[in-house]
């Protein structure tokens, strides 16, 4: 893992040759991705980080204001969900090898 620190900010970066424009992703769980083309200096990865500094704060003050908990969905034996296609149904099972079955159906 590459990684570069640009004053309070430490980044992973990640290079790739099918990359043309840089990118600062902020991940789930706070980490700051800079992904880049293989051929950028770092003193260029530096200055792009600095003129996006402001964008990342902002990001990093937006996900602390939202909250760090991820609510997983707890599915309902017979539950159905509206898709495009119809309504997707949940069925749960009491066997440990088979979770749960899904089909889809008109509603």
């Amino acid at each position: 893992m590459n990684a570069l620190t640009v004053n309070d900010l430490q980044l992973e970066v990640r290079r790739s040759e099918r990359r043309r424009p840089m990118e600062i992703t902020v991940d789930r769980g706070g980490a700051l991705v800079l992904s880049a083309p293989s051929d950028v200096s770092t003193a260029s990865l530096r200055d792009f980080v600095q003129r996006k500094r402001m964008w990342v704060y902002k990001q990093l003050a937006r996900r602390d204001a939202l909250g760090h908990s991820m609510h997983r969905k707890a599915f309902v034996d017979g539950e159905d969900s509206p898709t495009w296609a119809g309504a997707i149904v949940c069925a749960r099972s009491r066997s440990p090898t088979l979770r749960s079955t899904w089909w889809v159906g008109g509603s």
